[in-house]
């Protein structure tokens, strides 16, 4: 019944984090890592990101939890 996708956004420099979306697959527990960006990747203090979902598989799922790890380089 397809895939639910999210994309990452950086609100504050305005641009998606990644290159490809993370996908979910109807009924998943656990998405594909979405491709990271590396042109639009860093962030700073007070960086404003958001959380777009993109799509939504047929089946909807019942909630959604989104954890993004950082590390200085």
């Amino acid at each position: 019944t397809g895939a639910s996708t999210v994309m990452i956004n950086n609100v504050t420099d305005a641009v998606d984090m990644l290159s490809g979306a993370i996908s979910i697959a109807s009924g998943g527990t656990v998405g594909t890592v979405g491709t990271i960006n590396t042109s639009n990747d860093g962030v700073a203090t007070n960086d404003i990101l958001r959380v777009d979902v993109d799509s939504v598989s047929t089946t909807a799922p019942k909630g959604l939890q989104v954890i993004l790890e950082f590390r200085l380089p």
